[in-house]
C-alpha cells in the first residue's frame, strides 16, 4: 500500500500511532482532571497515576502530564 501511495512505511506507522495515542488521552481526560480536583489541585502526575491505577486505568505518567 505504501508503494502505491508513494510514501515511506515509517511515515504511515508514525501517523497511525499518533492517532491512537491522542484518542487514549482524550478518553481518560475527565478521570485525570477529577483526580486532580479531588486532591485540591495538589497532586502531581505520579500520585494521579497511582489513583488511576487503583481504579483500573493504565496510562503513562507522561501522558497524564500532557
Amino acid at each position: 500500500m505504501c508503494k502505491i501511495l508513494n510514501i515511506s512505511r515509517s511515515t504511515y506507522y508514525f501517523e497511525l500511532n499518533k492517532i491512537k495515542n491522542d484518542e487514549k488521552v482524550e478518553e481518560y481526560e475527565s478521570d485525570i482532571i477529577s483526580a486532580f480536583k479531588d486532591s485540591k489541585n495538589i497532586y502531581g502526575a505520579r500520585k494521579i497515576k497511582a489513583i488511576l491505577n487503583r481504579n483500573g486505568i493504565v496510562i503513562s505518567r507522561r501522558k497524564i502530564r500532557k
